[in-house]
């Protein structure tokens, strides 16, 4: 591995450790930097001039690495949006983290930061320290949906962690979102019995179905926008409903910001019995 591809294997900030692994020593990388291809970060830390994530780059420049939610959103995971940067510490960093950093690690003795970016392994282990047990179902879910782990792979991954968050690993189910999975979770904490990814004839999957025809279907964020996704949206909608089923779908900004709304209509259309074919037709 040259320098170019170490460098865009680690989103564009690699460490001395890292440099010295690929032969690279002091003189080298002094002369790397009077080259443009490098540029110092902090001591033992270097980045290419071109564009990196600020995000890392504020986590580096701090003294530690990127991790938890904003490492796991540089992974592809879905994460719960947050205005803070994660960030993991060793013990011997005693400067203060400058506004808008959060020193995030995982229980048990700290590790050594010899990468700019955690791995998907640890980064999940300091969120589950530091984020809700929904937040980290979420984040489990997007995990198991992208294909990044097994479940046998995360139980292993999360064997010594407090019962919290075993109990989260129990929870897991089919997701396409993390919307998705965080209205299953308020619905179940309702007591309400819901199927995740029912196939509903040529139609295909939908999010949600109680009972027997009532529909939920959840937008993701890349649905917020009006695009060719939230047209294919409504018309599977009206298909849905000229079969005779009730749709009710939610927004992302609902789930995150007002839940209360959705699930006011979703427990409104339960006690009146409208999940069951009989009492649509009664009322037909």
């Amino acid at each position: 591995m040259d320098i170019h591809r170490l460098l865009a294997a680690n989103h564009g900030i690699v460490s001395v450790h890292q440099l010295r692994q690929l032969g690279i020593g002091f003189p080298d990388s002094q002369d790397l930097v009077r080259r443009g291809v490098l540029s110092p970060v902090r001591r033992g830390w270097y980045r290419t001039p071109h564009w990196v994530d600020q995000r890392m780059l504020r986590a580096v420049t701090a003294g530690g690495a990127l991790t938890c939610v904003s490492a796991l959103d540089l992974h592809g995971l879905w994460t719960p949006p947050t205005a803070e940067v994660h960030c993991r510490r060793t013990t011997a960093i005693t400067e203060p983290l400058p506004t808008g950093l959060i020193d995030c690690c995982p229980t048990g003795p700290r590790h050594l930061v010899q990468r700019s970016v955690d791995n998907l392994g640890m980064a999940l282990r300091c969120a589950a320290r530091c984020r809700s047990e929904e937040e980290l179902i979420v984040l489990l879910d997007s995990a198991l949906n992208l294909h990044r782990a097994t479940r046998a792979e995360l139980e292993q991954l999360l064997a010594n962690e407090p019962r919290r968050v075993r109990r989260a690993l129990s929870r897991l189910a089919p997701a396409e979102s993390g919307t998705e999975t965080m209205v299953r979770l308020r619905l179940r904490a309702r007591r309400i019995e819901v199927r995740p990814q029912v196939r509903i004839g040529l139609i295909g999957r939908v999010d949600f179905l109680i009972g027997e025809r009532l529909i939920i279907e959840v937008d993701s964020y890349e649905h917020h926008s009006r695009g060719a996704g939230y047209e294919r949206d409504r018309e599977r909608d009206q298909q849905l409903i000229a079969l005779g089923y009730l749709v009710i779908r939610i927004s992302y900004q609902q789930v995150l910001h007002r839940w209360h709304e959705p699930e006011a209509a979703i427990l409104a259309a339960i006690r009146r019995g409208d999940h069951y074919w009989r009492s649509h037709r009664q009322q037909g």
